[in-house]
């Protein structure tokens, strides 16, 4: 039985996923690149080698198959979230935030853009120069302030 390129681009993309899940990088980047050579538009398989790219610590070529995936799909959200850890690994902590705005924007209720977000809002502040908001002072917001962080200058009153 033949089947199509995309449909075995596709079967190598899944393969690839399951060998991130077992750790094997070196595998899954393989396949991913073989979902690539039979599927150039293939979106997801440009992300899920720059995932593994970024794994390898090769954050230049991450953000570089991130980015494909993006022209490729923009609403793809999770080449938004790849790119935006690739930023963050690159302390470029406000490139990061727009990736991860831009991934929420998408797909809101995402918990690991919440998380990589409030993460580059942290690191940022850091670099700043800025201490989180003390949490207890901010109950007079209510609920809104959850998944936020809020940060004061280390040299003002935080009282």
């Amino acid at each position: 039985m033949f089947l199509n390129t995309t449909k075995l681009a596709e079967q190598y993309l899944l393969q690839a996923h399951s060998d991130i899940v077992k750790g094997d990088f070196v595998g899954a980047k393989a396949k991913a690149k073989t979902a690539i050579k039979l599927n150039p538009r293939y979106f997801e398989a440009h992300n899920t080698l720059g995932a593994c790219l970024s794994m390898d610590k090769d954050f230049v070529g991450a953000k570089a198959k991130a980015k494909t995936a993006i022209k490729l799909n923009p609403r793809y959200f999770e080449a938004h979230n790849t790119l935006g850890a690739c930023l963050s690994m690159d302390k470029d902590f406000v490139g990061a935030l727009a990736c991860f705005d831009a991934s929420l924007k998408i797909q809101p209720n995402q918990i690991e853009a919440n998380f990589n977000r409030v993460t580059a809002l942290e690191m940022l502040g850091e670099r700043l120069n800025l201490k989180p908001l003390d949490p207890k002072s901010m109950s007079a917001f209510g609920n809104e302030t959850m998944g936020c962080a809020i940060f004061v200058r280390e040299d003002s009153n935080n009282d």
